[in-house]
């Protein structure tokens, strides 16, 4: 869920972990369903600012399926239209959801866009739209993982929010770097072992993301877990 935000417009954050998720050859397995919207401007050739788009990243390449007037990527039915979207045109054995974007911790949620005064989903909105769409269940959730490539978002609040969703929860409890998850690594290791479950993804996102902290030296600052939700 690639809500650019002024991350985009400013400083092109979200094109440059677009371009790395492009680095891997996925295999048929293995499918990306990516939502765009939220920025002023994109910093590429491909994503349109005035519309929310859709783009499927497959061992094909990445195509875009869908396109749509500007909506708040900030509004509960917004993300609810785009789970939905996902899980009826791709479903599969396993999925995980990500958010990219700002993250405002328990308080404020993540999902900030810059076309709607910056209007967020709270966790109660997240709840809102993931349960229209998958049925909750505490003893076997619908989704391996959720994950926040955003600050902030590895609260009590979250996990509880997400415990009858999901098996695991990556996200950081400090404000995150400007360099953000390693997605060629940590989607190279999936695309490697599509069979991995949440823990172990949840894993690999995070050693993934210590080492590009390392890789420009943001090391000291890095903070980031996977969290089993049956806890």
């Amino acid at each position: 869920y690639l809500c650019g935000s002024d991350l985009e417009t400013n400083y092109g954050c979200a094109t440059t972990d677009l371009n790395e998720l492009l680095e891997v050859q996925l295999p048929e397995n293995v499918t990306v369903v990516i939502e765009t919207g939220g920025a002023a401007e994109w910093q590429n050739d491909q994503v349109d600012a005035s519309k929310l788009q859709r783009w499927v990243y497959t061992s094909d390449g990445l195509e875009l399926v869908d396109e749509q007037d500007t909506a708040d990527m900030g509004d509960a039915r917004t993300l609810q239209d785009f789970l939905e979207f996902a899980s009826e045109n791709y479903p599969a054995d396993k999925t995980a959801v990500t958010f990219w974007n700002h993250g405002g911790g328990s308080v404020s949620g993540a999902s900030f866009d810059e076309l709607y005064d910056y209007d967020s989903l709270t966790l109660g909105e997240m709840y809102e739209a993931f349960s229209a769409v998958w049925e909750p269940d505490t003893e076997a959730p619908p989704l391996e993982l959720v994950g926040f490539d955003t600050c902030l978002m590895a609260t009590v609040d979250t996990a509880y929010t997400f415990c009858d969703l999901s098996r695991y929860l990556v996200a950081s409890e400090e404000t995150e770097p400007a360099n953000g998850w390693y997605y060629s690594q940590w989607v190279q290791a999936l695309a490697d072992d599509p069979s991995m479950d949440g823990a172990a993804l949840g894993k690999v996102i995070c050693d993934a993301y210590y080492e590009g902290c390392q890789a420009v030296e943001t090391q000291d600052s890095a903070t980031l877990s996977v969290t089993d939700l049956t806890k």
